[in-house]
C-alpha cells in the first residue's frame, strides 16, 4: 500500500457539523466546486442530493476541511452503528467523494480520527480524487453517453466505434409499435399512478434478483419522493415513460444536475420482455435529452450488456474503505473472514 505524507497535510483541521449547521456561504462554495470541476458533474455531489437526504435520515454529518481558517473542502457521510461511515444515500448513491477544488489533497485517515469514525467505505469514488487510492482496491468503469452534439451526434458516433445498437433498437422500436401501439415517450410524468406502477415493478426486480428490495425502507421511498419534482431546471428528478398505445411499456427515473441526466431507477413491463422495452425506452431517452439541454447522459456502474452497448466512453470509479484499529473494524474484519471461508 503506498503511504501518504501526513505532514504534508497536517495544517488542515477538519470540523463535523449537521448539514443545517453549514451556512449560505458554505453552501454558495459547495455548488461553486461542484460546477467547475468535471469530476463532480454528478448529481450525487449537488448540495442538494445531500440536504435531501438529511431530510429523510437522521445520521447525515459533513466533515468541512480548513486550512488558515479557510474552508477547502466538504465530505458528507452518514454515520452507522459502530462509527462505520457510509456515503450519503448508502447504496443509492452512484458517485461520492470529496466537494473541493480539483487540486484538493488529504489524508483519509485525518478524516477518520476528526469524525472518530471506525471506517469510510466507499465504492463509486471518481479515480481523479487521488487522496482515496492508496486505500482503493477495486477499479471499476461508469458508462455513460455523450451527448455534445445531440442524438445525430451520438449515432454517428456510436457507428464509427463500431455499433449497431441503433439500427437494431429501431428493429425493436417498429415491431413494439406495430404490435402493440403508436410507442410516445413522456419525459417528466407527474402521475402517481405511473410512480407506484415503477416501485411495484422494481421491488419484484430486486426480489427475483435476490436483492434487497431498496423501497422497503421508508426514507428511500421519502427520498424519491421529494425529488420528484424538479426544483428548477439545474437540479431534480424526472420521471420519465414510455407508453405503447395507453399501455405503460417502460419507466426511468432519473436525476439531474444542469446539462448531466443521471439514470437512477428502470423498470418494464415483464410481459414485454421480448421487445427489449427497456432498451428502446434508453433509446428514446436519448433522442428527447438534447431538447432540455441534457449533453450528458450517465448510466451508473454496471456490467449490464445494454449499458455498454449505448455507453460511448465511461468514467473510471473506486472501490475500497478507509479505517482505523477499532473493536468495531476488527469485528468486520472477523466476520467477512468467517463468511469468505465458509463460502470457500
Amino acid at each position: 500500500m503506498t503511504e501518504i505524507n501526513f505532514a504534508m497535510t497536517s495544517p488542515l483541521t477538519v470540523k463535523i457539523v449537521t448539514p443545517h449547521r453549514l451556512t449560505a456561504a458554505d453552501w454558495t462554495r459547495w455548488e461553486q466546486w461542484q460546477q467547475q470541476s468535471p469530476a463532480l458533474a454528478s448529481p450525487y455531489f449537488r448540495a442538494e442530493f445531500t440536504q435531501a437526504v438529511s431530510k429523510v435520515r437522521d445520521d447525515v454529518e459533513v466533515a468541512v476541511f480548513e486550512r488558515d481558517g479557510q474552508t477547502v473542502g466538504f465530505l458528507p457521510f452518514q454515520r452507522g452503528q459502530l462509527n462505520i461511515g457510509k456515503p450519503v444515500g448508502g447504496k443509492l448513491c452512484d458517485f461520492h467523494g470529496c466537494i473541493a477544488p480539483a487540486e484538493f489533497e488529504f489524508d483519509p485517515r485525518q478524516f477518520l480520527a476528526s469524525t472518530r469514525l471506525a471506517s469510510w467505505d466507499f465504492e463509486h469514488v471518481p479515480a481523479a480524487q487521488t487522496s482515496f487510492v492508496p486505500f482503493s482496491v477495486k477499479r471499476d468503469q461508469a458508462p455513460g453517453l455523450e451527448l455534445k452534439d445531440g442524438y445525430q451526434g451520438w449515432c454517428e458516433l456510436r457507428r464509427e466505434q463500431g455499433s449497431q445498437v441503433v439500427s437494431k433498437t429501431m428493429q425493436k422500436v417498429r415491431k413494439l409499435a406495430r404490435e402493440q401501439g403508436d410507442l410516445t415517450l413522456e419525459l417528466q410524468c407527474t402521475s402517481e399512478e405511473v410512480f407506484e406502477t415503477l416501485l411495484r415493478w422494481k421491488s419484484a426486480q430486486y426480489i427475483t434478483s435476490g436483492f434487497s428490495d431498496v423501497f422497503a425502507f421508508a426514507w428511500t421511498r421519502k427520498l424519491i419522493e421529494d425529488l420528484r419534482a424538479p426544483t428548477s431546471g439545474e437540479f431534480g428528478g424526472y420521471m420519465s415513460v414510455l407508453r405503447a398505445g395507453q399501455k405503460v411499456v417502460a419507466i426511468c427515473y432519473s436525476l439531474r444536475s444542469r446539462q448531466v441526466m443521471h439514470a437512477w431507477f428502470t423498470a418494464y413491463d415483464q410481459e414485454l420482455a421480448a421487445y427489449s422495452p427497456g432498451l428502446v425506452m434508453f433509446l428514446k431517452m436519448t433522442e428527447a435529452w438534447p431538447s432540455v439541454g441534457i449533453t450528458r447522459f450517465e448510466l451508473g456502474k454496471g456490467d449490464e450488456r445494454f449499458k455498454w452497448n449505448l455507453a460511448t466512453d465511461s468514467q473510471e470509479l473506486m472501490e475500497g474503505s478507509v479505517s482505523r484499529p477499532t473493536f468495531a473494524t476488527w469485528l468486520r474484519s472477523s466476520w467477512r473472514t468467517t463468511k469468505a471461508w465458509v463460502e470457500t
